[in-house]
């Protein structure tokens, strides 16, 4: 099991026009769930590397947020803003 203080993550780039891409710095499963400011899921998925690149060009600019979950329900919750 991964300790999640061990865990680092990055998501770029920001603000962020057309993709974002998020990284992680273990190589483990995990789910995302991107919010809006209102708590509306606007994006989610599964992905088996510790990497990942979203289209967020379709998303209304503003304020979002990612958040990271491990397999062992362990999560880290980042921001990000789109322009475009």
């Amino acid at each position: 099991m991964v300790e999640l203080s061990s865990v680092e993550v990055g998501l770029y780039p920001n603000p962020a026009d057309d993709q974002i891409t998020f990284v992680s710095s273990v190589e483990e499963p995990f789910t995302y769930k991107v919010f809006d400011v209102t708590g509306r899921i606007v994006l989610e998925g599964s992905h088996q590397q510790a990497l990942v690149t979203l289209d967020v060009s379709d998303l209304v600019e503003g304020k979002y947020f990612f958040k990271y979950t491990l397999e062992n329900q362990a999560s880290i919750i980042t921001t990000f803003i789109t322009i475009h």
